[in-house]
């Protein structure tokens, strides 16, 4: 959870204190699974309870201090791999896909509030291995595109960055095989 406040402690006090709260839940940890075996079951089940429970926990926990806010957003992070998921990577994409549908059902919920829930979709070089693949989108390129988007519309549901729009379109658009086939090559 974070506090962005605008002015100087003074000028806060003076002008009602003009802060904007916010949360933002990520609990996304990656890992290529190669087989889904039983083996891996039991690390599989506490990865998906991690990014799920984490994803959704602390906003859930954080509504009643967030609804008393002047102004406050639940900022969820999901990623394109909720679209179109990576074979090597099922439960994580798995997970993320969970967290985009949470966002869906939470705006819907909180639509008579004052607090909106953004949904970033990340697309970065995060992910262990993903440095050296030259189609993840370097960190602080994400980051200036992603908030130029959010300063360009604060109201937005959902924070899509150039590199990640084919993913969340490729359905809509009757392109999924194609982008899924690009995303997970032979």
């Amino acid at each position: 959870m974070g506090f962005a406040c605008i002015g100087s402690g003074d000028e806060q006090r003076a002008n009602g204190a003009a802060c904007l709260s916010y949360v933002a839940p990520d609990r996304g940890g990656v890992r290529r699974e190669p087989g889904l075996h039983a083996a891996r079951k039991r690390d599989r089940n506490g990865r998906a309870a991690n990014n799920v429970k984490g994803g959704t926990g602390v906003a859930v926990l954080l509504l009643p201090y967030l609804l008393a806010q002047p102004q406050a957003a639940v900022v969820n992070v999901s990623s394109g791999l909720a679209f179109v998921p990576r074979a090597d990577t099922p439960t994580y994409s798995a997970t993320k896909a969970a967290i985009h549908s949470y966002s869906i059902s939470l705006r819907h919920q909180l639509r008579d509030t004052a607090v909106p829930v953004i949904e970033v979709a990340v697309a970065t070089d995060l992910t262990a291995g993903q440095r050296d693949n030259p189609r993840a989108m370097p960190l602080e390129d994400f980051i200036r595109e992603s908030m130029t988007l959010l300063a360009a519309d604060p109201e937005a549901a959902e924070i899509l960055v150039e590199r990640v729009k084919a993913l969340r379109t490729a359905e809509a658009t009757g392109r999924f095989a194609t982008v899924f086939d690009r995303v997970n090559p032979r």
